[in-house]
C-alpha cells in the first residue's frame, strides 16, 4: 500500500503509520535495531564478508527494525562464509514463488527472539533488475558497488552516486505503458511510485555530479549521465511529465541493451503473458495467487505440520491465530481446526437429528417409562444418530488432516488447532478420538459396532503430525478461563495431556502458559520457528 507523496516527495506520516499498524509484526521501538539485525551486521564485519545494503537506504531505519526487507548485496567470493553465518544465527533459506525467482537472488528469513519479529533478507549475488515478472537486465557492477561504500547508521551502503544511478535505471525500466498513459491524462496514482520519488529526491541531495559522471563512465559506459540527471529533474520539477519519462525510458532501454539477459520478442511475450494472467477474469481461470500471496515464501527444507494440543482454556485457538498472522507476513501458511465445534454440513445435520431424537426419547420415557418397546426403540435410534454424528466428526477430522498434510507436501507450513493423538487417552476413550465403541459399553448391537468400525477406520487414516506443541496449563487456571466447561472433564483432560507429555518425551515442545501473555507468545513462535 503506497502513500501519496507530499510536495517535498516524502510519504505522509499518516500513510506510514497506517502501513505500520497494518503490519502483522509485533511492536518495536522505532529507534532500536532488532538484535538479530545487529548480530547479522556484526557477523558480516567480523568474518570479513564484503556486503552492502544496496537499495532503499533512505528507509534504512525501517529495515533495521524489521518493518521492511533488507536487500543485501554479498560478494559471491564470500558466499560460503555468509552461509555459515546464516546457519549460526538461525536465519533460514526460503523459496519465493516461481515467478519471483531470479539468478543470483536468495531469500532468507530469521526470527528475532526478544521481540518475536521476523526479519526477511533478500540476498543478492548479482544485480538483476528490470521490468516486473522478468527482470531482464544484469548490471555487472557488483564489485564496483562493494568497493564504493560508506557506513551509515552502522550499515555499509553504496555511495549515493551509485545508488542513485541504479535507482534511476530501476525506475525507468519499471515504467510501464499504462503508467505513461496515467501520467499523460493525469488519472489515478502517478507512474513513478511515491516511495521511488522520495528516494530519488533524498539521494539527489547527497550526490556530487562530477563523481556521478565519473562512476557512470567507469561502471556503465553505455549509459549517458543525462539519463540519470534527467530523471532527477523530472522527480523535482514535474513527476508526471509523461513525455519526458517515456523518452528517458526509451533511451535507458537502448543504452542497457548490452546488459539484457534475454533478447528478442520472446521477452516481451513473457511479460505480456505474466501480466495477462494477473488480470480479471483471466486470473480466475489460471487460479493465480494475488500479488500479496505471491510475496509469501516456502521453507527451503519443505513444508511441515504442527499440531497444537492442550485442554480447554489453554489458548490453542488464540495461539494458532497469532501464528498465522505472524507467519503470513512472508511465509505460506494454512491452518485447520480439528475439534468438533466446526462440523461439516453433513455432521451438523446428524447432530441435529441426534439431538431431536434424544429429546423425543427422554420425553417418551417420562410418560411410559424406560421399559416399553417404543421408549427402548427411540433410545436405540438416538444412540445410532449420535454415533452417526461421531462418524461425521471423524471423517471431518480425517479430511482436514489429510488436506493439511497435502499442503505440507507442497511446501506450506500447516498449523492444526487440536489433533487426535493415540497417546492422549481419557478414562474410557481417546481425547479428540473415536468415541462410539466406548459409548456402546460392550453391547453387540450390530449397527453401533458397524459405525464404531467405520469411525475407527477414519481415525486410522489420519496421518501423524510432524511436530506437536503442548500448551500446558493447570486445571484450576483452565477452569477460570473456561467457566462453561465441566471441571471434572477438564481435570481428566489435564491428566491425559500429562500422560501424553510423559509418553512422548522430547518429541513434543511444551509451552508453560501460566506466564505473561507476551512471553508465552514469543516462546510459541520460537518453538514453531525451530521446526521450520
Amino acid at each position: 500500500m503506497t502513500g501519496t507523496a507530499t510536495a517535498n516527495g516524502s510519504v505522509p506520516a499518516s500513510d506510514r503509520t497506517a502501513r505500520e499498524q497494518m503490519s502483522p509484526q509485533p511492536a518495536q521501538a522505532a529507534d532500536n535495531p532488532l538484535r538479530l539485525v545487529a548480530e547479522l551486521l556484526d557477523g558480516l564485519e567480523a568474518r570479513a564478508i564484503r556486503y552492502c545494503l544496496w537499495k532503499s537506504t533512505p528507509r534504512l531505519r525501517e529495515a533495521l527494525t524489521g518493518r521492511t526487507d533488507l536487500d543485501l548485496l554479498i560478494s559471491s567470493e564470500d558466499s560460503d562464509r555468509f552461509d555459515r553465518l546464516m546457519a549460526d544465527l538461525g536465519i533460514k533459506p526460503f523459496h519465493s514463488h516461481r515467478e519471483r525467482r531470479f539468478p543470483g537472488l536468495e531469500d532468507h528469513i530469521g526470527l528475532d527472539r526478544p521481540t518475536g519479529r521476523l526479519v526477511h533478507l533478500h540476498v543478492h549475488y548479482q544485480l538483476i533488475l528490470g521490468e516486473p515478472f522478468i527482470k531482464n537486465h544484469h548490471l555487472p557492477i557488483e564489485g564496483l558497488m562493494l568497493e564504493n561504500t560508506e557506513v551509515r547508521q552502522g550499515v555499509r551502503v553504496p555511495v549515493p552516486e551509485l545508488e542513485l544511478s541504479v535507482l534511476a535505471i530501476r525506475a525507468l525500466l519499471k515504467y510501464r505503458d499504462v503508467d505513461w498513459f496515467k501520467d499523460l491524462v493525469g488519472i489515478r496514482t502517478p507512474g513513478l511510485p511515491a516511495d521511488t520519488l522520495h528516494e530519488l529526491r533524498v539521494l539527489a541531495a547527497m550526490i556530487d555530479p562530477g563523481r556521478l559522471t565519473k562512476l557512470l563512465a567507469e561502471a556503465l559506459p553505455y549509459l549517458p549521465p543525462t539519463i540519470v540527471l534527467g530523471i532527477i529533474a523530472v522527480a523535482h520539477e514535474n513527476p508526471r511529465d509523461a513525455g519526458q519519462l517515456i523518452r528517458l525510458r526509451r533511451a535507458a532501454r537502448v543504452a542497457l541493451r548490452p546488459y539484457e539477459r534475454e533478447h528478442g520478442i520472446g521477452v516481451r511475450a513473457k511479460y505480456l503473458r505474466a501480466r495477462a494472467t494477473r488480470q480479471w477474469p483471466v486470473s480466475l481461470l489460471t487460479d493465480r495467487p494475488s500479488r500479496r500471496h505471491e510475496k509469501r515464501k516456502t521453507p527451503a527444507h519443505g513444508g511441515t505440520t504442527v499440531a497444537f494440543v492442550g485442554i480447554d482454556g489453554s489458548g490453542k485457538s488464540a495461539a494458532v491465530s497469532d501464528l498465522v498472522t505472524w507467519l503470513e507476513w512472508r511465509v505460506r501458511v494454512r491452518h485447520y481446526y480439528l475439534g468438533s465445534a466446526q462440523p461439516s454440513r453433513t455432521t451438523r445435520a446428524a447432530g441435529a437429528l441426534a439431538t431431536g431424537v434424544t429429546r423425543a426419547a427422554r420425553a417418551t420415557s417420562r410418560f411410559v417409562g424406560s421399559g416399553p418397546r417404543p421408549s427402548r426403540a427411540l433410545t436405540y435410534v438416538a444412540e445410532a444418530a449420535m454415533a452417526t454424528r461421531f462418524v461425521g466428526e471423524g471423517f471431518d477430522r480425517m479430511r482436514r488432516a489429510r488436506a493439511g498434510a497435502a499442503w505440507a507436501r507442497a511446501g506450506v507450513v500447516v498449523l492444526f488447532d487440536r489433533y487426535p493423538l493415540p497417546a492422549a487417552v481419557l478414562p474410557g476413550r481417546y481425547v479428540d478420538g473415536p468415541r462410539i465403541r466406548s459409548m456402546a459399553q460392550g453391547r453387540q448391537a450390530r449397527l453401533l459396532q458397524a459405525l464404531a468400525s467405520l469411525e475407527e477406520w477414519a481415525y486410522r487414516r489420519i496421518p501423524p503430525p510432524d511436530h506437536v506443541v503442548v500448551l500446558d496449563v493447570e486445571p484450576g487456571d483452565a477452569i477460570m478461563r473456561k467457566a462453561s466447561s465441566d471441571p471434572a472433564r477438564l481435570i481428566e483432560k489435564a491428566a491425559a495431556v500429562k500422560e501424553l507429555m510423559i509418553a512422548s518425551g522430547s518429541a513434543i515442545a511444551r509451552i508453560e502458559v501460566r506466564r505473561p501473555l507476551e512471553e508465552v507468545r514469543v516462546d510459541i513462535r520460537a518453538a514453531v520457528w525451530t521446526v521450520l
